[in-house]
């Protein structure tokens, strides 16, 4: 896997552990977990799993 989707994989792990254990914000869990850009964390995040952040975060655990 080249670097940088790789990169990206890591901190949507990252992001989706936060959205589940945390009530950080989505714009605090973008920075946390490495991005600048708040939309551009978000449609990684869509791109890499289905779904938007808020979505994840509603799902029962």
């Amino acid at each position: 896997m080249p670097p940088l989707p790789y990169l990206h994989r890591i901190r949507i792990q990252s992001a989706k552990s936060l959205l589940a254990e945390t009530s950080l914000k989505i714009h605090e869990i973008s920075y946390e977990a490495g991005y600048e850009n708040v939309n551009h964390f978000i449609a990684h995040f869509k791109k890499n799993t289905g779904m938007t952040p808020t979505e994840y975060r509603l799902i029962p655990r």
